[in-house]
């Protein structure tokens, strides 16, 4: 898989456009042992601190605190400190793997790999988050506490009404810690081994196709992106933009330098 930024390399006043392609490939890796898939083992602790973190951010963007194993005390800085160490300790043992088998793909595999347990805790923890505030419900209706019903009713409501956002927040959430450990650490542990080829770009897991639950909704599309048409009726056409963009980029190219006063 690759993605190229810039078709054509130019320079204009004030906005310096760069080429650049990454590729993001583990062909040539051996299968697991079904001949068909890579195996990928990740420990019950990894597994469980995601699902925690989850959590804790549910709670944190959707200030509902009646979900399952929320921590209202949650120390943000120490907390985010430990699961980018955890981050951090898995692509480690990948950049050692990696070395072994002289194949730096050993560590693109293991980001994929990363990256399905993020989406996966994210999704379980919604579910869960839902699961459990019913539960609560019930049993405050079966006590006819009908304050307290109110509440998780609005509760309920909150994260349903707002589950693409909230699960969309988590995952860009996980996918930045990781980006920083990447960055702080293992980036240097790469180069240091392979150099800089398939040294991945820092903003790679940032894409929001891989937060969203459903990419191809049209709610998040317009959100993220301008959608471009060709028809006569669409509002945003490729030929309007394009024509306003080539004046815009023409007029700071012919626009001439200032010259700096010194002081």
């Amino acid at each position: 898989m690759s993605a190229t930024n810039s078709t054509s390399i130019q320079k204009f006043a004030g906005i310096p456009l760069k080429l650049y392609t990454s590729a993001f490939s583990i062909e040539g890796l051996q299968f697991g042992v079904d001949n068909l898939r890579y195996d990928v083992h990740f420990s019950p602790g990894f597994i469980k601190a995601t699902r925690g973190m989850a959590i804790q951010l549910f709670g944190k963007f959707s200030s509902v605190t009646d979900l399952p194993g929320f921590d209202s005390s949650f120390n943000w800085y120490r907390g985010e400190e430990e699961y980018k160490g955890l981050c951090r300790e898995v692509m480690m043992d990948a950049v050692k793997r990696a070395k072994l088998d002289d194949q730096y793909q050993v560590q693109y595999l293991a980001l994929a790999a990363i990256a399905s347990v993020f989406r996966e805790a994210v999704e379980d923890r919604y579910k869960a988050c839902i699961q459990h505030i019913n539960n609560q419900i019930w049993r405050q209706e079966m006590a006819y506490n009908h304050e307290r019903v109110k509440e998780l009713r609005d509760g309920v409501q909150n994260i349903t009404r707002n589950r693409e956002t909230l699960i969309q927040y988590a995952n860009r959430s996980l996918f930045q810690y990781l980006a920083e450990a990447q960055k702080e650490t293992i980036n240097d542990l790469h180069t240091l081994h392979f150099g800089e080829e398939g040294l991945l770009p820092d903003d790679f897991f940032a894409n929001p196709l891989l937060h969203a639950e459903n990419p191809a909704a049209d709610a998040f599309m317009m959100s993220e992106y301008v959608l471009l048409g060709s028809r006569r009726e669409d509002i945003n056409q490729y030929e309007t933009l394009l024509t306003a963009l080539g004046e815009f980029l023409a007029g700071l190219a012919d626009r001439p330098s200032r010259p700096i006063d010194p002081e």
